[in-house]
């Protein structure tokens, strides 16, 4: 027992340090560019900034929360009903836990903490199943984006000379992925934990779901995502970015599959997501200062904001809906 404890010790410290070194090279690099950017002798200012536009990129941050929110609902909707306030607070509140948590691992804490006490072990394999859901619509959306090749950053032509075997492994591995999110409940069926009431009552919340159920939350993870990309899209065409749309897409596609399987924590999440960002605009002909102000924008509109709510939602709101 001793020894699997410093197994999982050393394995969380190496794994922390991981993270530490990603977010600082992420910087770096954000650092380098910005640095190189002014040796070019150009000025740190947006010349073509549009209000317009950029008020059509706010009034999406609530829309996309609300197919978040409408999506945790349908997830709970087995356990116990909530609201669609309730749902939203709870969404908020994990955003808020996240914060201070690696790759938003915490999320769930924040979430489940509007359910009942006897419901929230459950409810924290429903938050996961609903990450997963996400996270397979985002992988979905990078290899198709991967499979428009033409539209791709120049940064991404290495991968020509094995196109075609890169495609084939990532198709083989979505659809593995997709096969075993609709039949969560199948697999694990064969496990048990009959000393451990607490974990079994966790594996059991994979059986709650149909695959009617399950369609429906892939259908909210998919709208959530096109609101999020095309916000994203918007965010750079509001700073001054002349990009066609279809590549702009396909590279915020790609750009979220990379952040999405980068181990960061929350609060460098924007760093890292900057890095990839200029990684992947500037060979579009996106300005430093665009690509920039866009990430810390999203960050802050999609990420900050919502998450000050939640830390609002959690200290200052306890009202008969937390029991």
């Amino acid at each position: 027992m001793r020894q699997v404890r410093q197994i999982q010790q050393n394995r969380d410290f190496w794994l922390v340090a991981l993270k530490i070194v990603v977010a600082c090279l992420a910087f770096g690099f954000v650092a380098f560019s910005v640095f190189k950017y002014i040796d070019a002798g150009k000025q740190l200012k947006i010349t073509d900034f549009k209000p317009f536009t950029f008020a059509v990129f706010l009034i999406l941050m609530p829309v996309n929360w609300f197919f978040e929110s409408l999506k945790w609902q349908k997830l709970t909707e087995n356990i116990e009903k909530l609201t669609i306030w309730q749902s939203t607070k709870s969404v908020l509140r994990g955003l808020a836990v996240s914060m201070i948590t690696p790759n938003r691992i915490g999320d769930f804490a924040g979430r489940v903490s509007v359910l009942k006490i006897g419901n929230r072990t459950t409810g924290a394999m429903s938050s996961l199943i609903g990450g997963y859901a996400q996270m397979l619509v985002i992988a979905v959306f990078a290899v198709l984006a991967f499979a428009l090749k033409t539209k791709l950053p120049a940064q991404l032509h290495w991968a020509e000379s094995n196109y075609s075997l890169i495609l084939i492994i990532l198709i083989i591995l979505i659809l593995i992925a997709i096969i075993l999110f609709f039949n969560l409940g199948k697999f694990s069926s064969k496990i048990e934990f009959r000393k451990c009431q607490l974990l079994q009552n966790f594996i059991d919340g994979t059986k709650l779901y149909n695959s009617k159920q399950l369609f429906v939350v892939i259908g909210l993870s998919v709208l959530r995502y096109l609101v999020f990309s095309f916000q994203f899209y918007v965010a750079l065409i509001a700073f001054g970015a002349d990009l066609e749309l279809l590549a702009g897409l396909c590279a915020i596609a790609v750009m979220y599959g990379f952040v999405t399987i980068i181990p960061t924590f929350a609060l460098a999440e924007w760093g890292v997501r900057g890095s990839v960002a200029l990684f992947l605009f500037q060979p579009l002909g996106c300005s430093v200062v665009t690509i920039m102000a866009t990430t810390i924008a999203v960050w802050l509109i999609n990420v900050g904001l919502p998450a000050i709510l939640g830390v609002y939602a959690i200290v200052l709101k306890n009202d008969k809906s937390d029991k």
